[in-house]
């Protein structure tokens, strides 16, 4: 699953253990120790394990048909535009691109801002392992548009009921930039060790706690993020390029997401 902040409300209706990274980071512990994270869950309508992280990875679509050929397959892409920017400001905030860099030479020094975002690249390595009936690909903007109705094509994916869910007006991981460089590497360390004793739990707790957000992230006001028109033209080719093999792959028309539709560049909606 990419996108993990949609899915992330489907928890309180179906059970998803979140990011054990085992397909990409874990791989070699052995099935056995995935498998622990689903003990208990079996009779449940519908179990699986939310990722941002095994969309991108070249390795995963082959080691998951490998042991769960039959598992069902759901992704959320957003605007890529919106996204680069949004994977900007994170990798920003926690620490792992120098605060001080502006967004035209983090392209330069993180190529993957902008690869990342070559979405039909990514689903053709699954497309290859599992057919299209077990992959569900979703666009941010519906869920933008109507809550309710983007979930219940989930819930029909899964076969299971639809259940109401009350509307979230709040953004979703607000944007913030890390109030210092020590602390970025503390965050990440304490991150990291967590994973590593498998205390998922905890790290997912600290991650919601409002009060412990505003004291690590100082907001930020939209101006300190911008995609100039001169930085525009140069990726515009690249990744309208990607936007339109999206569609050829699809069959789904996605001029919005180009370059000469966006209105106000660096901007999150």
């Amino acid at each position: 699953m990419n996108n993990s902040e949609p899915i992330r409300k489907l928890v309180w209706h179906t059970v998803f253990v979140k990011e054990t990274n085992f397909y990409n980071l874990n791989y070699d512990r052995g099935l056995h120790w995935y498998s622990r994270f689903f003990q208990g869950l079996e009779n449940l309508p519908a179990i699986g394990e939310i990722s941002n992280l095994y969309f991108f990875h070249p390795r995963v679509p082959e080691r998951i048909y490998s042991s769960i050929p039959d598992v069902k397959l759901i992704s959320v892409l957003r605007n890529p535009y919106e996204r680069m920017i949004s994977a900007f400001r994170f990798r920003k905030r926690t620490g792992q691109i120098p605060s001080e860099m502006d967004l035209a030479t983090a392209l330069v020094h993180y190529s993957d801002l902008l690869s990342d975002n070559y979405y039909a690249d990514h689903l053709l390595r699954y497309f290859h392992y599992f057919p299209r009936k077990q992959c569900l690909i979703l666009f941010y903007d519906d869920l933008r548009k109507n809550q309710q109705k983007f979930f219940d094509s989930i819930y029909s994916f899964l076969n299971i009921s639809s259940i109401p869910i009350s509307v979230n007006k709040e953004p979703v991981n607000p944007s913030g930039i890390i109030r210092w460089e020590l602390l970025a590497k503390f965050v990440r360390t304490s991150a990291d060790f967590l994973r590593k004793r498998e205390l998922f739990a905890i790290l997912d707790i600290l991650k919601r706690s409002r009060n412990l957000q505003k004291f690590l992230y100082r907001q930020h006001t939209v101006q300190e993020v911008s995609l100039d028109p001169m930085l525009l033209h140069q990726i515009a080719p690249s990744l309208d390029g990607a936007v339109g093999q999206l569609e050829q792959l699809l069959g789904k028309k996605l001029t919005h997401w180009k370059s000469d539709q966006i209105s106000s560049p660096g901007k999150d909606q």
